[in-house]
């Protein structure tokens, strides 16, 4: 616990329990598997010398993203919580105005202009979402194995015991979020699906059964990928260790790697011999 000292007294900040906060409050140590719900805390508010962000960084729909560990730790929270500096908090904003305001410094009518760090262009920006569907779309998302193949692809990072990998916002916003697609009818339809399975994931669902596995399906035909290349990635990821995240990618067992070819190897003697014997 977090502690407070004055002259007088010591007092905790923050309590195992959430009711005995001001305030419901969660850490990194508060994400538990895939789409299992949070282990909220209570938070003391008040106190001068700390640092409290204003409520409205915490209120309603949100991903809570943890900095650090190997692969991403997400999840969907609809109300308020109060979350440390270690853990992001990312919001879809409700309206397409607010959303072209982070363009504000781009110059619109420049054909080569670069949007780095930005998921898509400013064109592409869809409007009237549903934030709390677009919410779960993105958690269906960041949990996936398609996801997490294209992070431990582009990163390496994907053994706990040589790697310890530090999320930064930079690494969040440069991942492959289909944003552009949003705006289309299908895709809309695609990402409202994988909304409904992670519902169905919060409410009944298990690591590794159908609905799970059909999210990862859902996006490789929202990516314009054939689902079939999912055994693909599902033999690559054979390939690392079988840490906690892969336990939760691949709870029934960690899957079988690629077959190596063997090694093929020419006795260059032996067959200079033979032809002169021929």
């Amino acid at each position: 616990m977090f502690e407070y000292q004055d002259r007088t007294a010591e007092e905790y900040l923050i309590s195992d329990d959430p009711d005995d906060g001001d305030v419901p409050y969660m850490d990194g140590d508060s994400f538990d598997a895939r789409y299992d719900e949070l282990e909220l805390k209570g938070l003391d508010l008040g106190y001068d010398g700390v640092n409290y962000k204003d409520q409205s960084v915490y209120d309603g729909d949100k991903l809570f993203i943890r900095e650090a560990g190997v692969g991403l730790s997400v999840a969907f929270h609809d109300d308020t919580v109060y979350c440390p500096r270690s853990v992001y908090v990312y919001k879809i904003r409700s309206d397409q105005s607010d959303m072209l305001d982070w363009y504000v410094d781009v110059d619109l009518d420049n054909e080569d202009e670069e949007y780095e760090g930005k998921w898509t262009d400013p064109e592409n920006v869809p409007s009237g979402l549903d934030t709390t569907t677009y919410h779960k779309f993105l958690l269906g998302l960041m949990n996936s194995r398609v996801l997490h193949y294209y992070m431990f692809k582009r990163s390496g990072e994907i053994d706990a015991a040589e790697a310890f990998a530090n999320m930064r916002q930079t690494d969040i916003r440069e991942l492959p979020v289909p944003v552009a697609k949003l705006s289309e009818e299908d895709g809309r339809e695609r990402a409202e699906e994988i909304a409904d399975c992670v519902d169905t994931m919060f409410d009944d669902g298990e690591l590794g059964d159908t609905t799970d596995w059909k999210i990862d399906r859902l996006l490789m035909e929202l990516y314009g990928l054939d689902p079939g290349k999912l055994v693909y990635i599902n033999s690559q990821m054979g390939l690392g260790a079988y840490h906690k995240k892969m336990q939760e990618l691949y709870p029934d067992g960690k899957p079988p790697a690629p077959e190596r070819k063997q090694d093929v190897t020419l006795n260059v003697d032996a067959a200079e011999a033979a032809e002169a014997d021929d």
